[in-house]
This record gives C-alpha cells, sequence and structure tokens, in this order.
C-alpha cells in the first residue's frame, strides 16, 4: 500500500503542469514543501514556509456613545470622520471601507498597513470626532 502511495517525479511532472504548479503537492496524503525549502521528514512545515504573504487582517468596528446617548450634530460628526480617515488614508495608508453613523454609535471596516494598531486608530477617531463636537472632560462622548 505504501507503495502505490508514493508519487513519482515523471508521475507528478504529467498530473502537474509546472505553469498551475503552486509549490505544493500531494504526495503520500501530505504535503510536500516548495522546492527550494528544506523539508525535515516527520517535521510540520513552519509559519514563514506556508504563509509566504501577509494579507493585514480586515477590522469590522462598532464604537458606541458613553451611555448610548445621541450625538447632537451627526453632520459635524461625519465631517470630522470623513477628516479622520483621508488623513489616515494619506498619511498613513489605512483604509476605510463601507462605514454607518447612527445617533448613538457608528459601524465601519478598517484595514491598516503592518504596523496599524487598532486600538490607537480608534482612538484618534474618537478623539478627533470628539474636538469637532465640543465634547469635555464633564461632558464625554465617548
Amino acid at each position: 500500500m505504501a507503495a502505490e502511495n508514493k508519487c513519482s517525479a515523471r508521475q507528478k511532472s504529467a498530473a502537474y503542469p509546472a505553469e498551475l504548479d503552486s509549490g505544493l503537492s500531494r504526495c503520500r496524503g501530505g504535503r510536500v514543501g516548495r522546492k527550494k525549502l528544506m523539508i525535515i521528514k516527520g517535521r510540520p512545515p513552519r509559519l514563514g514556509q506556508i504563509f509566504r504573504t501577509y494579507v493585514p487582517p480586515l477590522f469590522f468596528v462598532t464604537i458606541c456613545t458613553i451611555h448610548r446617548q445621541k450625538i447632537r450634530d451627526l453632520g459635524t460628526a461625519h465631517r470630522a470622520f470623513e477628516s479622520y480617515i483621508r488623513r489616515g488614508r494619506d498619511e498613513f495608508g489605512v483604509g476605510v471601507g463601507r462605514y454607518l453613523i447612527m445617533p448613538d454609535h457608528m459601524h465601519l471596516f478598517v484595514r491598516g498597513g503592518d504596523d496599524f494598531e487598532l486600538a490607537q486608530w480608534v482612538n484618534g477617531l474618537k478623539r478627533a470626532i470628539s474636538v469637532a463636537l465640543g465634547a469635555t472632560k464633564k461632558r464625554p462622548l465617548w
């Protein structure tokens, strides 16, 4: 049974043309690593070998006001939000997808680069909207 699971190089090249080969093939029921990488028998491939590229995650964010209080001026909040995301895109490569601003909360999709820190970005967004709306420590918005 072990003999029938083995793939010869000739059988592999006939079954998988070189231009379609992603570098991984299935022989003996497992995965064999890329041709240029050293694979030690009996050990799983390392993450660096598996994940050659890194796609930053896409975050779905919901931000609520403190005690779900209403935002007094949604137009001003929207302008501050757009200004903040425009600056983030131009200066830091942070992209904001679809978003929705409701009277007491907001939803948005956001993605940043390799050094993107979501908590820091959200705090900056809250600060920008708070300043535009004139929130104070005695009457906070978030």
